[in-house]
């Protein structure tokens, strides 16, 4: 019942706002629900967690209990939290100091919920890296991903991969939770309107935005590297990518950074050699794109 209380109380409420405030705290108890701790990255095994894929069943009897992502789907509320992290990235990295301040002071309006400014840089991050993590829960599953806006998920994971924000080394916050809602696209690509979201894809140069990512962020985890190599790998197996790759990489800068990222490949394969099947797509494009330079 708890689960349910938190998820119908996830609405559209001004960034900053007291309401906000709230619902993060809400958010905050549905990443506990679904299995979080936000003391480290994300899970690592997924077995189990696969809702409607090769025949695997549906996220209401798959093997593993997922009940606070279930009820998430059945209220509906799957699209309106990425709508709700966007804008509240958006806001984040657009909104001049001013701006922020101002919103702050007016929560000092509200006594119950001003404690102080620290409190509410805790209360941005936790929404941040809550929100983040019960969308990424969510989007593992085809069910989840039919109900949200597709295109508003590129554009996030674009925004967000081509921002200029500091390096924080936290893997729950957008910077390297994107990386996962990106594996998460791929992984669905065909469930869903193909020829859209490759259009949008290119239109952002989103292979080129997460290659360039990965390469220039160190720190970065493994798990996090893992599944953005599976998740380029699904893609490069794509059909309708297969004969439009040049499209997503059009310049010899994209391509010579995409080639780069063979070294990141080679040495996941040399510590887990049984993903080498899984990779094969992106080893052939790598192969691809030497000949055709």
């Amino acid at each position: 019942q708890g689960s349910r209380s938190w998820i119908r109380s996830i609405k559209a409420v001004p960034v900053l706002s007291p309401e906000w405030m709230s619902l993060a705290g809400a958010l905050q108890n549905l990443a506990a629900a679904c299995g979080d701790n936000l003391s480290g990255p994300p899970p690592k095994n997924l077995d189990g967690v696969k809702g409607r894929v090769e025949g695997a069943g549906t996220l209401w009897d798959q093997e593993a209990h997922e009940d606070a992502v279930r009820i998430l789907v059945e209220e509906a509320k799957v699209s309106i939290s990425l709508r709700l992290l966007n804008q509240f990235k958006t806001f984040m990295l657009s909104a001049s100091t001013e701006e922020k301040q101002a919103r702050i002071m007016n929560l000092g309006k509200s006594s119950h919920i001003w404690n102080g400014m620290q409190a509410v840089m805790d209360r941005v991050r936790v929404f941040e890296e809550s929100m983040g993590y019960v969308l990424f829960k969510a989007i593992l599953h085809v069910e989840a991903m039919q109900l949200m806006d597709h295109i508003l998920l590129v554009d996030h994971i674009a925004m967000v991969l081509q921002s200029r924000e500091p390096e924080t080394g936290n893997p729950r916050l957008q910077e390297h939770m994107v990386l996962n809602y990106f594996y998460c696209l791929c992984k669905f690509l065909d469930e869903l309107n193909t020829e859209q979201l490759l259009a949008s894809m290119q239109s952002h140069q989103l292979v080129s935005a997460v290659v360039a990512r990965v390469l220039k962020k160190p720190k970065f985890t493994v798990d996090s590297v893992g599944l953005v190599s599976e998740g380029l790998a699904l893609l490069c197996g794509q059909e309708d990518f297969q004969t439009s790759w040049q499209e997503h990489l059009p310049t010899e800068r994209d391509r010579g950074e995409f080639l780069q990222y063979e070294a990141v490949t080679n040495a996941l394969l040399e510590e887990s050699p049984d993903l080498r099947p899984t990779l094969r797509p992106l080893t052939d494009l790598y192969k691809r794109v030497k000949k055709g330079r």
